[in-house]
């Protein structure tokens, strides 16, 4: 029972730090530049060196990388380029928003879902199963795809 949870928080750690590397190099290649965020709609290639030196976008990735990792672990998720204030503000000021969704969420899932689970897989080979199955299948796919 310890070797399950110690392989479980292990792969813990892995899963994490493999969703920290796919997001950090993603958001690197995708278009758009965060520099223009900061410097406005006509700036100056000096205006825009400065921004790049103190972003730490001039230095390599690996080392940019690094001092994510640096800052991740020291809790300092950085600043908004929208707002300019601390990102771990903003996510304090909409975390009762998203508790809320979610704990809705999940008391509706468990109200409805779960007994029609059941009634599902009691009356297996019957009419209504499999429309319950078909309706439980086909409910999910139009709040993933308008994401």
């Amino acid at each position: 029972m310890k070797y399950f949870f110690l392989k479980r928080f292990f792969s813990l750690f892995v899963t994490m730090f493999g969703v920290i590397i796919i997001m950090f190099f993603v958001s690197r290649l995708l278009p758009g530049d965060p520099v223009m965020l900061i410097v406005g709609d006509h700036p100056t290639i000096e205006q825009i060196e400065a921004a790049n030196e103190k972003l730490g976008f001039n230095k390599p990735i690996l080392v940019q990388f690094g001092i994510y990792l640096g800052n991740l672990f020291k809790g300092d998720f950085g600043i908004s380029l929208r707002t300019k204030q601390p990102v771990s503000i903003e996510l304090g000021n909409r975390f009762a928003a998203t508790f809320e969704l979610v704990t809705i969420s999940l008391l509706l899932a468990m109200i409805i879902g779960f007994p029609l689970g059941i009634l599902s897989a009691y009356y297996r080979e019957t009419k209504s199963a499999t429309s319950i199955r078909a309706i439980s299948f086909s409910a999910r796919f139009p709040t993933s795809l308008s994401t």
